[in-house]
């Protein structure tokens, strides 16, 4: 029943922001965007749809449902006494690794599934991000002009510059979600979320899977049309 009144709540707004990002993008309203070919208006106007429609998605999964906020607030010292906020790498998922084995060892599958649940969401959270940044930077440079264009024959040119800029604001996206977390358990004393440091290691994780799969394909990508 919460899933269904989530997915309720959470699908409108996001098919309504992507239909509004794709109308914005595809429109030639500004004098760049009315010299771009169709496709290419079109290719843009998709990814700004997928992006709109990610970001809506995410915002529900990391924030939704809200806490109910009260007049008490709680300060960073009662957080991390009431174990609220998570510093130490790994020390989290070592604990809660031993306490789903245990349950498990008993007959006890419950622990062990929301523990994988957990692990694999934050892992997976911020992949599509990746992706996208990845294929708006190769959008970016495919409606450059030809005389804008670096002229390289290496097949890795620029590869390795993009895998750091997006690794890097996966990073700063991650750490923006914490501390959004964060203020919102001060705001309404309690433990709404933990902000667990390890959160911020598997989605930077995740999306350096995403990049690496993203760096392979272009690689391939370039191959074969070069050799066409």
């Amino acid at each position: 029943m919460l899933l269904f009144s989530l997915w309720r709540s959470w699908l409108p707004p996001a098919l309504i922001a992507a239909f509004l990002a794709f109308a914005l993008a595809f429109l030639p309203g500004r004098r760049r965007s009315a010299r771009l070919a169709r496709q290419q208006r079109l290719s843009g106007a998709m990814l700004a749809a997928l992006a709109a429609f990610y970001l809506v998605t995410l915002g529900a999964a990391v924030f939704l449902p809200l806490p109910v906020f009260g007049e008490s607030r709680a300060s960073l010292t009662e957080l991390i006494r009431d174990k609220a906020i998570v510093l130490r790498p790994f020390e989290s998922l070592h604990q809660s690794w031993n306490i789903a084995s245990s349950e498990r060892a008993r007959g006890n599958m419950a622990p062990m599934r929301t523990f994988l649940i957990n692990q694999v969401g934050n892992l997976v959270l911020l992949m599509p991000a990746a992706g996208l940044l990845w294929l708006a930077a190769a959008w970016r440079r495919w409606v450059k002009p030809q005389s804008r264009r670096r002229r390289s024959r290496s097949i890795l040119a620029g590869l390795g510059d993009r895998f750091v800029i997006v690794e890097c604001i996966i990073i700063f996206i991650s750490i923006l979600i914490e501390l959004g977390q964060l203020v919102i358990n001060m705001l309404s004393g309690s433990r709404w979320r933990i902000v667990d440091i390890n959160d911020v290691l598997l989605n930077a994780t995740g999306s350096l899977l995403m990049l690496l799969v993203c760096w392979l394909l272009t690689v391939i990508y370039r191959l074969l049309r070069r050799k066409a």
